[in-house]
C-alpha cells in the first residue's frame, strides 16, 4: 500500500534521489483506522514531515487517505500510537518534547484534529506507551518518565531512573496481572516500577535494544545486540529472573518486533507458559521477517528466506 502517494522520478546523472520514508505507523485496535508519520529531507529545502489519518474502505479493501497535517511537530516525531479501548484519539510525542493528542471528529464531516498540547521539560521525548486500560500514558524523556492521565491530560508525577546519568531509550507497561508495572530501559539498565507505590521493584544492568509487552500475557520481550548478534530475554516485570533466554536468535541488529494472538486453532499445548496466548515475531535489518514456532518440549526460530541464520533455543524455567 502505497502511503506517501507521490510521484516516482529517475534519478539525473550522478544525482541520488531523496525518498520519503515512512517512520512510524500505527492501527486502531478494530483496524477501521491507520495512522502514519512520514518525513523527507534532502538538505537542500526544508525537510517534509506529515502525520496522515486512513481509513479503511471495505469497498475498496484498501486505507484512504482522511486527513494530512503537515507539519505536526517541530522536529521529528518520536512515537505514534492509538490509546486502547477508545481508537478515538491518537498520541504523538516528539524531538520538541511536546505531547499532542488528535481525536476524530464527526460535527462538520470526519476528520482528525489536535485535541490538546502538553509540555513538560525543555527535553526531547524520546518514547511513549498506553497502559493496557489506556488510563494513563506514560512519557519518556531524556532523564524522566512522566505518567499523565490520558482523557484529561494531566500530569499524575514523575520518575527517574535509578542512575541519573543514563539516558532513557524505552517505556512499556505490563499487561494482564502485570498490569502495576512499568518497565523503562536506560543506555545500559533495566528497571521496573510498581505503579501503585510509584517505587522501584528492581534494577539489573542490561542494554536493551528492543522492548515490547505481550497484550496477551503477563510477559515481556527484551532484545539484546551484540557485534554480530542478538540475544532474546523473556521475562515478567514481577521478577528479574528471565522465563527464558533464546541466544543468536538473528544476526545483526534488529528493526522491529511484535505479538500476535493465536487463533483458537493454533492453540498449542505444547508450548511454554510463556508463548502459550501469542506467538511472537521479528524482522531483522536484512528484512527478514522471523517467528518463534512451537513443537512440544521444542522450540526454534522458523525463517523461509534463511536457514543458516537458526539456531536451536533452550528453555529456561518454562
Amino acid at each position: 500500500h502505497d502511503v506517501t502517494e507521490f510521484n516516482y522520478v529517475s534519478r539525473t546523472y550522478e544525482q541520488a534521489l531523496v525518498l520519503t520514508t515512512v517512520d512510524h505507523v500505527s492501527f486502531s485496535a478494530d483496524g477501521l483506522w491507520m495512522a502514519t508519520v512520514e518525513s523527507r529531507d534532502d538538505s537542500e529545502v526544508s525537510p517534509d514531515l506529515r502525520l496522515k489519518f486512513w481509513k479503511f474502505s471495505k469497498e475498496e479493501l484498501r486505507y484512504t487517505l482522511n486527513t494530512c497535517v503537515d507539519p505536526p511537530h517541530d522536529g521529528s516525531v518520536t512515537k505514534l500510537l492509538f490509546q486502547p479501548i477508545a481508537d478515538i484519539t491518537v498520541v504523538t510525542v516528539g524531538s520538541d518534547g511536546k505531547i499532542k493528542t488528535w481525536s476524530l471528529q464527526t460535527s462538520n464531516g470526519c476528520s482528525w484534529v489536535l485535541r490538546s498540547v502538553s509540555y513538560h521539560v525543555n527535553e526531547p521525548a524520546v518514547d511513549a506507551a498506553f497502559s493496557e486500560d489506556g488510563s494513563l500514558l506514560a512519557v519518556m524523556y531524556n532523564s524522566c518518565i512522566t505518567l499523565w492521565e490520558a482523557d484529561s491530560c494531566e500530569l499524575k508525577t514523575t520518575l527517574f531512573p535509578p542512575y541519573k546519568t543514563e539516558l532513557c531509550r524505552h517505556i512499556i507497561f505490563g499487561n494482564k496481572s502485570s498490569a502495576k508495572y512499568l518497565i523503562g530501559a536506560t543506555e545500559h539498565y533495566l528497571t521496573v516500577w510498581d505503579l501503585l507505590t510509584c517505587s522501584v521493584c528492581w534494577c539489573v544492568e542490561f542494554s536493551t535494544t528492543r522492548l515490547i509487552s505481550d497484550p496477551w500475557s503477563p510477559y515481556c520481550a527484551a532484545f539484546c545486540q551484540h557485534s554480530k548478534h542478538t540475544d532474546l530475554y523473556i521475562f515478567s516485570p514481577a521478577s528479574y529472573t528471565p522465563v527464558a533466554v533464546y541466544t543468536h536468535v538473528i544476526e545483526g541488529g534488529l528493526y522491529g518486533a511484535l505479538f500476535r494472538k493465536r487463533s483458537a486453532d493454533n492453540m498449542d499445548l505444547g508450548a511454554p507458559k510463556c508463548f502459550e496466548q501469542s506467538e511472537l515475531f521479528f524482522l531483522s535489518r536484512k528484512q527478514i521477517l522471523y517467528s518463534f514456532g512451537q513443537e512440544r518440549n521444542e522450540m526454534f526460530v522458523n525463517s523461509k528466506q534463511v536457514h543458516n541464520c537458526c539456531r536451536r533455543c533452550e528453555y529456561l524455567y518454562c
